[in-house]
């Protein structure tokens, strides 16, 4: 399994399958009918395990998308055991609690997503920034930082 576009035996792709679905590694190897050996060394290979890491996100993609297709419904759900006056009044607390909740903690998700994107602007400016002093720095030649730098350890580009 080595360079670039390689292809994957069947037995490989079996065995990634069997990774997401076996409770082990022994038992995923004993589904795809190879040693555990076999099977670990394959789990070293970075190729196997960047097609593993793919599948593996794959699926667990098509999880969350099940999950947010539900989410409609057990919103729904929620509202009608907290609204009706049939459900004990335990019942409509509980509702109303978990509603309560899970609008907060979803409030603060977006704002922390917000100020995530915040930060990451401003690292790149910063980043920006330094790059461009780093370059007028070169460009000066006065015993720049830089040129310290490659004196002390070597000319190699930073």
């Amino acid at each position: 399994m080595k360079g670039h576009g390689e292809k994957f035996t069947r037995k490989q792709e079996v065995a990634i399958v069997a990774l997401l679905m076996a409770p082990n590694i022994a038992e995923a190897a004993k589904q795809t009918g190879i040693s555990e050996s076999t099977l670990w060394r394959w789990l070293q290979n970075e190729s196997f395990q960047q097609r593993y890491r793919k599948v593996k996100s794959a699926a667990l993609g098509q999880a969350v998308a099940q999950i947010h297709a539900a989410a409609s419904s057990a919103a729904l759900t929620l509202k009608d055991i907290a609204c009706s006056e049939e459900n004990p009044a335990s019942s409509r607390v509980s509702a109303a609690k978990s509603i309560l909740e899970l609008a907060f903690k979803s409030h603060e998700t977006e704002d922390l997503e917000y100020r995530m994107a915040e930060l990451e602007k401003i690292m790149e400016e910063v980043f920006l920034n330094e790059e461009r002093k780093i370059k007028d720095q070169r460009i000066v030649g006065k015993n720049s930082t830089v040129e310290r730098i490659e004196k002390c350890c070597g000319s190699k580009k930073i």
